[in-house]
């Protein structure tokens, strides 16, 4: 028997109960060195929004005469309170979240050698790439690097998503017909596989291929390349879905989303992380630029997100950060 909420509470104590109890799951992984290196981040954003605008406009990236200075420090340029509080905004609910999931699941160190290299050696390649259609106007902003965290969010979600079915008793059944990659399904209580473990935390690629899948059909004009990567997209995300859920679907329905879940409200820490790696970029990837002035560059959305994810988990399996699942 597990402490937990009477079943018939309202919804109201029970979320606030969730939430007090996901605070503690993380609090113990989560120092304070940690929150303020993170905060950080949003007091160079006010303190260079606060610098005189001729000032800012010297640091924006002029794409027809660029400085080296300007390739940098433009990602971290303003001009209007509006465009610093919305980056602001998408930075405060996705950093902390992704940094909360991948302590909570031993992979504390991985979550910051990812935000050392989006911050140090991102604004360069984006500055870079944006650089090869010339064109008279300016670039600035802190939105492509948002886009590179919202990139690596997958990562965090699906190592969180193996942390709570990792132990659970599972569903599946590690011996049935391996040569298939199928998990029939028992009535015992046993722990779920490692193999069904491993396939959730190497299952970020599915989360990834949403996010391509929503920029294909909702941001870029319809074409025949668009609706192609769409697609393909889907397919991907049928692909991964479908041998996650042979593998640990009734674990992860147990763990995750059920009411009661692991016990200490981590699981909705991980279903609003996932609400948020989607639900995020429709404002990042509008179909229609704004019209005051400004051109949205969906370019430099599209070039962090990617970078965000491919990045990482190409570093994650080909270096020995592949073995850094610990939570010093």
């Amino acid at each position: 028997m597990t402490d937990s909420l009477d079943e018939g509470a309202g919804w109201l104590p029970r979320l606030i109960s969730g939430a007090d109890a996901a605070v503690a799951a993380v609090a113990h992984r989560v120092r304070p060195a940690d929150v303020l290196v993170v905060a950080g981040v949003p007091a160079v954003l006010l303190a260079v929004f606060a610098l005189p605008r001729p000032t800012k406009l010297s640091y924006a990236l002029a794409y027809a005469e660029p400085t080296l200075p300007a390739m940098y420090a433009s990602h971290f340029v303003h001009l209007s309170v509006g465009h610093l509080a919305s980056n602001l905004l998408v930075y405060l609910a996705v950093v902390p979240v992704a940094l909360a999931l991948s302590a909570r699941s031993g992979r504390r160190r991985l979550f910051f050698v990812t935000f050392v290299a989006v911050l140090v050696a991102f604004p360069w390649a984006l500055s870079a790439l944006n650089m090869l259609f010339p064109r008279h106007s300016i670039g600035y902003g802190f939105s492509g690097l948002n886009m590179a965290f919202l990139g690596f969010l997958p990562h965090a979600i699906t190592w969180a998503v193996a942390d709570c079915v990792d132990g659970a008793p599972g569903d599946v059944d590690a011996d049935a017909d391996a040569d298939e990659g199928a998990y029939a399904t028992t009535d015992t209580d046993a722990p779920v596989s490692g193999a069904a473990v491993a396939a959730v935390a190497d299952a970020s690629p599915a989360l990834f291929f949403v996010g391509t899948a929503v920029v294909s059909f909702w941001a870029v004009p319809l074409s025949t390349a668009s609706a192609a990567a769409g697609v393909a997209s889907v397919v991907a995300v049928a692909v991964y879905g479908r041998a996650v859920l042979r593998s640990a679907g009734g674990a992860i329905a147990d763990t995750v989303v059920a009411p009661a879940g692991t016990g200490d409200g981590y699981g909705g820490v991980v279903l609003v992380a996932a609400a948020l790696s989607v639900l995020l970029l429709f404002p990042a990837f509008p179909a229609v630029s704004p019209g005051d002035g400004t051109v949205l560059n969906v370019f430099t959305h599209l070039l962090g997100y990617c970078f965000g994810y491919i990045v990482p988990f190409v570093a994650f399996r080909l270096t020995p950060l592949a073995d850094s699942h610990v939570g010093a």
